[in-house]
């Protein structure tokens, strides 16, 4: 008896090892509440469009400073899934979208960029099902400068 206890011990813990590795995903709220918590005074995107090569090709930016786009934004986002990961994927992005978010009352504006579907700040994510970063840049009307390339 104690065998077969012993046994469904090991098995619940392998299975529970299993779904934390390999399942368990987030939201992208969870993994920013500072963006949550604070009200944001700006949000700056960059985007860097590079060839299939590599090579920098064009760079774009916008500054969102309209509170009720910053709270689209927000709303927009903060239920998209996300899987921690050891890294990026090995193939050569050709977009990088950087963002800077910059708070009302706190210095501790913070950074993050997406390429492709992986995002970055201080660890790395997947994007599962649908990237609403990107479908918000492409679907807004936001309000894009091209950033000359010294080269």
């Amino acid at each position: 008896m104690k065998k077969w206890i012993s046994l469904s011990i090991i098995i619940l813990l392998s299975v529970f090892a299993v779904y934390f590795i390999y399942f368990k995903t987030t939201t992208f709220s969870e993994v920013f509440p500072s963006m949550y918590e604070h009200e944001i005074k700006r949000i700056e995107i960059n985007e860097l469009i590079r060839s299939n090569n590599g090579s920098k090709r064009e760079e774009r930016r916008t500054i969102m400073k309209d509170q009720s786009k910053i709270n689209q934004f927000l709303k927009e986002t903060s239920e998209m899934e996300l899987k921690k990961k050891d890294a990026f994927g090995k193939d050569i992005p050709t977009k990088t979208t950087y963002f800077h978010i910059d708070f009302v009352e706190t210095r501790r504006d913070f950074y993050f960029f997406m390429e492709g579907n992986y995002l970055y700040h201080g660890d790395y994510y997947s994007i599962i099902h649908e990237n609403l970063l990107q479908r918000f840049i492409e679907e807004e009307a936001l309000d894009w400068g091209i950033v000359e390339i010294e080269y």
